[in-house]
């Protein structure tokens, strides 16, 4: 199988966006709870102290916050590129997938599906190509899916005139 070169940077940017809000989210969360967690222990820890509580409890909500506020600046653009990287095996070939399907409403020979070697969803290419396969093979007048059609009757009722008499 060739190797596709990827020609857009962001495959699907809103879907991928997304994913990136929700790594993010969850990064954030967990971070806001290791700093609840570790908030309260240093309290505690405190209370059980003869003297300078208080001072500990001070100092360490300064060092807390500023752990804090530097691991986000570090660590969420790594989870937002982290996102964005996992996404692309499986972002990709539904991108693919939709300019395939494109090309096939628009009446065009779109051949047979490929993606990239290494990216998810293969076995969902390989029943594509198969089925359409089946259906480039078999004669028009024989595919079951135009007989069924011209069978079922229109699921557009006609429009209903209404008596207004009063």
């Amino acid at each position: 199988m060739h190797r596709r070169r990827r020609t857009s940077k962001l495959p699907k940017p809103s879907l991928q966006s997304r994913f990136c809000a929700v790594f993010a989210g969850v990064l954030l969360l967990s971070l806001l709870l290791q700093y609840a967690l570790l908030s309260s222990r240093l309290t505690f820890l405190a209370l059980e102290l003869p003297s300078d509580g208080p001072l500990l409890i001070e100092g360490a909500n300064r060092v807390l916050w500023s752990s804090l506020v530097l691991t986000c600046l570090v660590v969420l653009p790594l989870t937002c590129a982290a996102a964005v990287l996992t996404t692309f095996r499986i972002v990709g070939p539904i991108h693919r997938f939709e300019k395939f399907f494109r090309a096939l409403a628009a009446g065009e020979d779109a051949g047979v599906l490929r993606i990239r070697q290494g990216d998810q969803l293969q076995e969902l290419c390989d029943l594509i190509n198969a089925a359409l396969e089946r259906v480039r093979s078999e004669p028009a007048a024989t595919r079951p899916a135009q007989a069924a059609s011209e069978a079922v009757p229109s699921l557009v009722a006609p429009a209903e005139e209404h008596d207004h008499a009063t």
